[in-house]
């Protein structure tokens, strides 16, 4: 898969969201493609900054559809099975116990560590890891009892988050920019920091623009197409530090590849008789934007019909989509990828990739062809 038609993507999603913020690049949807629900703790504080107090007022549940972008909010990004998801928001299940003790060790104490640089974000956050460890039991007790009453369909799709109300006024996690810090932290190092190792370096060519850059990141593949641990992937002599030589990515490249990401496997995935595959197309023209936004336009919607089918149990063709670009003229082409995913680590292993297919191959595979045979 050709990275520069994902940075192209990316690049674009860029120019037609003005209003999105660095740390927005970084939050994860929990859940893409689908309606899901979140239970927020909800703490409120009063008084002067001087004199704060803080109660814990009980557990709101809001809803997040699959079409918004209102799951920013909740500044969910995922982290390790260890260490615990990066801020407070996470997957919740049985037992509470477990999230409710990541986030009593592991999350508070993150948080807290950038108190000296976010004096009064990390006041209200004290007072919430106080008040959060005194009301802990009833916390506990309060989850559970909404969760053993949710179905499965909803246990499998329910997050954790909290809601602070400071004299009045809602507040989610993105409207701290302590926890935006966090977040931006996470999300660059893990473009040069790999199971601990650091490979980065300056003022060397990258690979997606052809020119040289003044940092060079050495882990920012797009997709986990690739595995650094393993000898075949490794240059200099398997010294993962010289992973840049791989795959040398500058920094502010990096937003790019993130944004054009995040947009694919959003929107432009689906199944194929069963197999999970992504489309990245590309102009004919790379300059040409108004023919990448009109075959973005199309498969994005193709893409969102069939998901819409889906959710109301509609029967459609397997090929619809394949059958929709079929009548389009060559202006673009399509790189197909199919593959699996491990929903834990996210890594994918390509089982098929498909590079630069023309709308005139789709015509003759899934509408001249059939019509002859039938």
């Amino acid at each position: 898969m050709q990275d520069r038609a994902i940075a192209a993507i990316g690049s674009w999603q860029l120019e037609q969201k003005k209003d999105l913020e660095e740390v927005d690049l970084y939050i994860e949807n929990m859940f893409p493609g689908k309606d899901w629900q979140i239970l927020l703790l909800v703490f409120e504080i009063t008084g002067t900054q001087d004199d704060l107090k803080c109660i814990y007022k009980g557990i709101d549940i809001e809803n997040v559809r699959a079409d918004d972008d209102g799951y920013r909010k909740y500044a969910y990004r995922k982290g390790s099975a260890r260490g615990g998801d990066i801020t407070f928001t996470t997957k919740l299940g049985f037992p509470v116990d477990t999230k409710l003790n990541t986030i009593k060790e592991t999350t508070f104490k993150k948080v807290l560590a950038l108190k000296d640089i976010y004096l009064d974000d990390a006041k209200y956050f004290q007072l919430i890891q106080n008040t959060f460890i005194e009301n802990e039991q009833k916390i506990k007790i309060d989850l559970e009892n909404l969760f053993k009453n949710f179905d499965n369909q909803q246990r499998v799709k329910t997050g954790l988050s909290f809601k602070i109300v400071i004299n009045g006024n809602n507040y989610y996690l993105r409207d701290f920019e302590l926890i935006k810090k966090i977040i931006i932290d996470s999300g660059s190092e893990v473009n040069y920091i790999h199971a601990g190792t650091v490979s980065k370096t300056k003022h060397k060519i990258s690979s997606l623009s052809g020119k040289e850059k003044e940092d060079i990141f050495g882990f920012a593949a797009p997709f986990k197409y690739s595995s650094p641990d393993k000898p075949g992937f490794i240059a200099g002599f398997f010294n993962k530090k010289k992973n840049w030589r791989n795959y040398p990515i500058s920094s502010d490249e990096t937003l790019l590849l993130e944004t054009g990401r995040k947009f694919i496997q959003q929107n432009l995935t689906g199944y194929f008789y069963g197999h999970e595959y992504m489309m990245v197309p590309h102009p004919i023209i790379k300059t040409d934007k108004e023919s990448l936004k009109k075959v973005i336009k199309l498969l994005k919607t193709a893409f969102d019909e069939d998901k819409k089918a889906k959710k109301e149990r509609k029967k459609i063709a397997e090929d619809r989509i394949q059958k929709l670009i079929a009548n389009e003229k060559n202006f673009f082409n399509l790189d197909i990828l199919f593959y699996k995913e491990d929903k834990k680590t996210g890594a994918i292993t390509i089982e098929l990739m498909l590079e630069e297919i023309l709308p005139s191959r789709f015509r003759e595979l899934f509408i001249e062809v059939p019509t002859v045979i039938n």
